[in-house]
């Protein structure tokens, strides 16, 4: 399954303390921190959907999993 351009928007956009907020409910607790990790860095350098996909992409398939988890949480998904 492919990352949609605005489920990432959403994600892209939820508040380090939205992101915070979800952690107890995150089975994988090592990959959350990653896709935090992301996130913040693709925010931090202005990037486009696109490199902020890629940097996702590069988390593999459990990690997407999880940026799965989180948009379904943050009811984008």
């Amino acid at each position: 399954d492919e990352l949609l351009q605005g489920e990432l928007e959403a994600l892209k956009k939820a508040t380090k303390t939205d992101l915070e907020k979800l952690r107890p409910k995150i089975g994988d607790q090592e990959l959350y921190d990653k896709l935090i990790a992301a996130v913040d860095e693709s925010t931090k350098r202005n990037e486009s959907i696109a490199e902020l996909k890629s940097r996702l992409e590069k988390l593999g398939s459990g990690g997407l999993a999880v940026v799965k988890e989180v948009l379904k949480l943050l009811g984008k998904g």
